[in-house]
């Protein structure tokens, strides 16, 4: 699934956990940014792993479980080196600074805008969740 699909489904995986936007409210992320997550708005995406984590799942990323921003930096960039793009032609083809993709690839965050751009141009970058339930 893409990744505005895997965000759409977080809603429905939220009230069959029965996660109340007040406990998500208690643990920091609110109503505001959740339902920016869930309607593919721009939001910072290290909230969506806070998010995917309150509701008790996990993404998988082309079949890999991805727990953080850092594990998905470190996906993202061997998915980059393996098509043989540098660091310099990715941010000149998502018109960025090099500084975005370095934070990107390290972990450090970014808008979910940046993080489409990103996936657009490698192509092939499939999204799952599952719950945690499932992986114990």
């Amino acid at each position: 699934m893409t990744l505005n699909e895997l965000e759409s489904r977080l809603e429905a995986i939220q009230i069959d956990q029965q996660v109340t936007y007040a406990s998500l409210e208690k643990a920091g992320l609110s109503y505001v940014t959740v339902k920016h997550i869930q309607t593919g708005d721009n939001y910072q995406v290290k909230m969506l792993f806070k998010y995917v984590d309150l509701i008790c799942n996990l993404i998988i990323v082309n079949g890999q479980v991805i727990e953080n921003l850092e594990e998905l930096g470190k996906f993202l960039r061997s998915q980059r080196e393996q098509k043989g793009i540098t660091s310099t032609q990715m941010s000149s083809r998502m018109e960025v600074t090099n500084n975005t993709i370095v934070n990107i690839e390290r972990g450090k965050g970014c808008k979910r805008e940046n993080l489409l751009k990103y996936i657009t141009i490698l192509g092939d970058i499939e999204f799952d969740i599952d719950e945690i339930i499932n992986r114990l």
